[in-house]
């Protein structure tokens, strides 16, 4: 019986202000990103020996682009390695048995760093004493801080792209920030999309942040990791 596996267990997505220009992160040790197209399917070197490697990091108007966190479905069966699933492969497992003609995603983020603890390093590393600093301490209602615009699901047939935008898609009740936040209104944690293969890109927002204190000098940056607001 074969089984299945989602690989990578973790992937980084890095932000980016550009607005369409994103490449495929590092998947190999010591590697270097991927270019691809639109869709994120990887650009091919001319002889087709393998993907072409980023060296610009910024698009034609000089905007940082995007990283996409790539995943996808590994069949262990004959192979002790695995070997990637594909579309038209044979698949099998809980009393079915036919060819692959489409996969489906259901992807939940959510962005809780603003109610979580201070970042200090590599404290926390084994967990955090009770007392601990946690973030904007002064806020009692704790899950206000929580970006959460709920799950949003794709496949490889129907619809291939979705954002993590404050519309909840339409089943959800998404919790974001106010929208007269400055300088910068959060409406999106970023999207996801499927390639021709029906592997997962994650790509994150476009590194927009604002805070909720005004007045003289508001907001500001005090420290390089810890700003309540």
């Amino acid at each position: 019986m074969s089984r299945y596996k989602i690989h990578p267990g973790i992937g980084i997505a890095r932000l980016g202000n550009s607005e369409t220009a994103f490449y495929i992160a590092p998947e190999v040790p010591a590697g270097l990103p991927q270019e691809c197209d639109a869709q994120g399917n990887p650009i091919l070197t001319p002889d087709g020996s393998g993907p072409i490697l980023v060296k610009t990091f910024k698009d034609k108007q000089g905007r940082i682009k995007r990283q996409a966190a790539r995943f996808q479905v590994f069949v262990y069966d004959d192979s002790p390695e695995g070997r990637p699933l594909k579309i038209g492969d044979c698949v099998e497992g809980g009393g079915n048995h036919g060819t692959l003609i489409d996969i489906q995603w259901r992807v939940y983020l959510a962005n809780k760093k603003a109610s979580w603890y201070e970042f200090h390093q590599r404290v926390g590393e084994h967990g955090y004493a009770p007392d601990a600093p946690r973030r904007n301490a002064d806020v009692v209602d704790r899950d206000r801080l929580v970006i959460d615009p709920g799950s949003r699901s794709i496949n490889t047939s129907t619809r291939r792209q979705a954002r993590f935008d404050r519309s909840g898609n339409a089943t959800h009740a998404a919790t974001f920030p106010p929208e007269d936040i400055q300088p910068h209104v959060i409406d999106t944690l970023g999207e996801i999309l499927t390639d021709d293969q029906g592997r997962l890109l994650v790509l994150g927002g476009h590194g927009h942040s604002g805070s909720q204190k005004s007045g003289p000098g508001e907001p500001h940056i005090s420290h390089y990791a810890n700003n309540d607001g």
